[in-house]
C-alpha cells in the first residue's frame, strides 16, 4: 500500500545529467567549436615566417562576415590609423599579418558567442574580458619591451575555454543545468577547455603552459614572465583587485608605481574600447 509514496533511492535525472557532463568535461570529451573556415585560412598565411599577404587578402574577400568584421574592426578606436580604413586592400596592407591575425582570432571567438541562445550576455562579458586583458597585456608588454603580440594571445585566449564549456553544456544531450550550474563549471573547468582551443585551432603551443598556470600563486620558472604579466593585466582590468596579487607580478615584472599607474590608465581605456568593439 505503501510501496508507491516511497521516494525513489537514486539520483534524480537533474544530478543525473550533470554527473554525465561533469564527466564529459572531466574527460575532455566534448568538441571546440571552429573557426570560421576563412579565419582558418588567415592564421596559418599570418603565422609562416614570411606571412602570405596574398593568400590572407584572398581569404577575406571569400567571405563577406568576416570581411565586414575586419572593416569594423579596423576602423575601430583599437586599430584605426589617422584615415579610415574603407576597403579590404588597405586592411590587409595596414595592419598587417599580426594584426590580422588578433582580428581573426576575435571574430572566431566572437562566432561561439552568436551561438548560444540564452547566454549570449554571459559570453559577451567574457569575450569582452578576454579582449580587454589582452589589449592591456599588450600594453605591459611593450612597457616593458616585450613581444607585444605573444601578450596579446595569452591574454585573449586563456580564457575563452569559458565559452567552449558553456557551449558544452547547453548542448548536452542529457540536458542542460540551471544558468547558475553552468557559469559555475565554466569557471571550474575553462582551463582545460582553454587549452583544447589552443590545440584544435592550431594555435603556439607554448600558449599552453602560460594558460595552464595563469592561476597559479607561484608560477612555474619557465613561464613566470608571462603568467605574471598575464594575472596582472587580469586584475587590473577586474572590477576589484586583487592587491597580494597585484603586488607580486609587480615585483616579479619589476614595474615601478609610476608604471603601475600609467598601466591602469591603460587598462581603464582597454575596457572602454572592449565594450565598443564587441
Amino acid at each position: 500500500m505503501y510501496a508507491s509514496l516511497r521516494r525513489p533511492s537514486g539520483p534524480c535525472p537533474e544530478e543525473l545529467a550533470l554527473s554525465v557532463l561533469e564527466q564529459r568535461l572531466e574527460s575532455g570529451k566534448f568538441k571546440v567549436p571552429l573557426l570560421p573556415s576563412s579565419a582558418q585560412l588567415i592564421l596559418r598565411a599570418a603565422t609562416q615566417a614570411s606571412p602570405d599577404i596574398a593568400a590572407i587578402s584572398a581569404a577575406l574577400h571569400r567571405d563577406a562576415a568576416i570581411a565586414s568584421h575586419v572593416l569594423r574592426l579596423s576602423n575601430s578606436s583599437v586599430y584605426r590609423g589617422a584615415y579610415p580604413i574603407v576597403s579590404l586592400d588597405q586592411a590587409v596592407v595596414r595592419l598587417g599579418a599580426k594584426k590580422l591575425q588578433e582580428i581573426a582570432l576575435i571574430v572566431g571567438c566572437k562566432s561561439i558567442v552568436l551561438r548560444a541562445d540564452g547566454y549570449e550576455s554571459d559570453l559577451r562579458r567574457i569575450l569582452r574580458h578576454g579582449f580587454a586583458t589582452a589589449l592591456t597585456a599588450q600594453g605591459i608588454a611593450r612597457l616593458l619591451r616585450q613581444d607585444p603580440e605573444q601578450a596579446f594571445l595569452q591574454g585573449l585566449i586563456h580564457d575563452v575555454g569559458e565559452l567552449v564549456v558553456i557551449h558544452t553544456a547547453i548542448g548536452s544531450p542529457s540536458g542542460s543545468p540551471e544558468r547558475n550550474v553552468v557559469l559555475r563549471l565554466a569557471e571550474q573547468h575553462h582551463t582545460a577547455a582553454s587549452i583544447r582551443v589552443v590545440e584544435q585551432w592550431e594555435l603556439m603551443t607554448s600558449l599552453c603552459d602560460v594558460i595552464a598556470a595563469h592561476h597559479d600563486p607561484q608560477p612555474p620558472p619557465h613561464v613566470r614572465t608571462d603568467v605574471r604579466r598575464l594575472q596582472l593585466a587580469e586584475e587590473l582590468v577586474s572590477d576589484c583587485e586583487d592587491a597580494d596579487r597585484v603586488l607580486a607580478c609587480v615585483e616579479c615584472l619589476e614595474i615601478y608605481p609610476d608604471m603601475l599607474d600609467t598601466l591602469r590608465k591603460h587598462a581603464e581605456a582597454a575596457k572602454a574600447q572592449a565594450e565598443e568593439t564587441l
